[in-house]
């Protein structure tokens, strides 16, 4: 139990353990030190939810679907971690139109997410919506501080949307256009920054 300071000690080894097992690829030893971190952190709370996450994660680095996308709710996660991670399970699990949803929700809340807005762009793209994809895309990259990437990819969006109008809404085209234009206005000005620190 986590109750006494070896137990606690205990946990974070097997923890350590089972996470470093996972990322070398030895998934029996990484199950058999998640096994053992089960009951440790059993009705601990946090700990307990770390555990859990930490399976979802060997799952999905062994490339199987987790369980507990069967029955994931993106909107009870209590973090971004919890967020982001039971959003790849979704996918492997083929629920791209639920993990688009909850994405969409929290990227309007937090713009700088990178790695939630590449989530969406993989989201939209198992969904076949390409121009969404694109434009996620380019807000990963715009979060990153890449502006010319994310210039190229709203460009790009753009392109898909005089290919196949039907591909996207006013409303998409618009956010579009409006974030191109805003993120040409940096590059140029990163341009003209640069000639002047020369």
């Amino acid at each position: 139990s986590l109750a006494s300071a070896a137990g606690v000690r205990d946990a974070g080894a097997l923890y350590g353990g089972a996470f470093a097992a996972a990322q070398l690829r030895e998934f029996a030893a990484a199950r058999h030190l998640l096994g053992r971190l089960g009951p440790l952190a059993a009705g601990a709370g946090p700990a307990g939810k770390a555990v859990e996450l930490l399976a979802i994660e060997v799952d999905l680095l062994e490339g199987k679907t987790p369980a507990a996308a069967a029955f994931a709710d993106l909107g009870k996660a209590g973090s971004r971690a919890e967020l982001l991670l039971q959003a790849k399970a979704l996918m492997a699990a083929n629920r791209a139109s639920d993990v688009s949803q909850a994405l969409q929700g929290w990227v309007a809340e937090h713009h700088r997410d990178a790695m939630a807005w590449q989530l969406l762009a993989v989201a939209y793209g198992q969904q076949n919506q390409p121009v969404q994809a694109v434009r996620a895309d380019a807000e990963s990259r715009a979060a990153q501080l890449d502006y010319p990437a994310a210039l190229d990819r709203f460009k790009a969006a753009q392109g898909l949307m005089r290919s196949s109008p039907g591909r996207a809404d006013y409303v998409e085209g618009s956010i579009i256009d409006t974030r191109a234009r805003q993120v040409e206005s940096i590059v140029k000005e990163q341009a003209l920054q640069d000639k002047i620190d020369r």
